[in-house]
């Protein structure tokens, strides 16, 4: 007796801790938030290097298969390290080209893009005051926004600025560039060092799980990469094949600045659903107001042909089980993860939406193969009596 009454003084006091520890918790939950927000930008680069090393794992493993498969003992050796060592000067290779080769030639047609829009504008802007002669309260509202846009008012707007946000953002962006290139270092050992990594984390499991709980765990994990590595690569190759098919179509059309029209439409399809639409529409605004009703009408007819084309054929194909999912799905993924996870979580969104439901999927069925073992041991008993 004197034993259970000890132990319900015991669980009574610790219950009495456990609200106290809310209490304080919940008192100084901003100062906690600020620790854990300080901890994450000191683990930043190990984090960067974290995504990039498990962006370029599909490709160091399969390099690293074709070298074991040569049964050359130099290539099998050094297996790991030579695909990894490609893998990177592939990667280096292409960020180069894209700064000396692709970047130059997209700035000049922007430029000349941005020169075509101005003129375009102030031709319409001419047309529109012409006709608001007759008009008043056009006429008048057309000088208002003449006068609040003028040249002196833009100046002295700019003079004005406070010039210590811009250097503060220039701070943050060479922190973040740092950041990013001691990730990318980080991201080699990883790769290198990747399978004491994952012998380290199965024997965590090993120690804290039962045999058939890490098995599940394990399989979850790996089903959660394909996933994600379907979704991230597919979403890119379809963004980029359509995103070209629109740019050489616009281009037999005699479409002006179709590279142009070809880059939005493979920058914004990447983001899911709300991507290719948004860019559908920015392209016919922009042939709107840089060329006649007939190149508005042949642009936006050809880019919704090739989106929905995209949408109900190519897409399905290339991104496979993430289709799986119904739009509102989509929409909520998109707009749950990325109010978490910002830009990062935008284009996850349908991915982490589709781990989700797998994962209640397991644990709903994990619960139903129990109550039904527990069923037919029941009827059993039931049975031998």
């Amino acid at each position: 007796m004197r034993k259970k009454g000890f132990g319900i003084w015991i669980l009574r006091f610790l219950f009495c801790l456990a609200l106290i520890l809310i209490y304080h918790v919940i008192v100084n939950f901003k100062t906690i938030l600020e620790f854990f927000n300080k901890i994450l930008r000191i683990l930043q680069p190990f984090l960067i290097g974290g995504a990039i090393s498990f962006l370029f794992y599909p490709l160091c493993k399969r390099l690293e298969n074709m070298f074991f498969k040569t049964k050359n003992k130099f290539l099998t050796k050094r297996a790991r390290g030579l695909s990894t060592a490609i893998v990177v000067i592939l990667f280096i290779f292409l960020i180069l080209s894209l700064c000396l080769k692709v970047v130059p030639m997209f700035y000049e047609t922007m430029i000349k893009f941005l020169e075509d829009v101005s003129y375009n504008f102030s031709e319409l802007y001419s047309a529109l005051e012409e006709k608001a002669q007759n008009m008043e309260f056009i006429d008048s509202f057309l000088k208002e926004f003449e006068n609040k846009f003028s040249f002196d008012r833009i100046t002295k707007f700019i003079v004005s600025l406070n010039y210590k946000v811009y250097f503060g953002e220039i701070a943050n962006f060479i922190f973040k560039f740092v950041n990013f290139f001691i990730g990318f270092i980080i991201s080699i050992y990883i790769l290198l060092d990747r399978h004491n990594i994952k012998k380290a984390i199965i024997r965590i499991l090993n120690l804290t799980l039962k045999e058939d709980k890490k098995n599940s765990v394990l399989q979850f994990c790996e089903k959660t990469a394909k996933i994600i590595y379907t979704f991230i690569f597919g979403q890119i190759v379809d963004a980029f094949i359509v995103g070209c098919s629109i740019g050489i179509i616009l281009g037999l059309f005699k479409i002006n600045n179709n590279l142009i029209f070809a880059v939005i439409y493979c920058v914004l399809a990447i983001v899911p659903y709300f991507g290719p639409i948004s860019a559908v529409i920015l392209i016919s605004f922009f042939s709107y107001v840089m060329g006649d009703f007939n190149q508005f009408i042949t642009c936006s007819i050809i880019t919704l042909i090739c989106q929905q084309i995209d949408a109900h054929f190519v897409n399905p194909k290339i991104v496979g089980q993430i289709v799986g999912l119904k739009p509102l799905y989509v929409i909520l993924g998109i707009m749950l993860f990325g109010g978490i996870f910002g830009a990062v979580g935008f284009f996850l969104g349908p991915a982490l939406m589709v781990v989700c439901f797998e994962l209640i999927d397991d644990i709903l069925s994990m619960k139903e193969a129990k109550k039904k073992k527990l069923l037919q041991y029941k009827s059993f008993k039931t049975y031998k009596k």
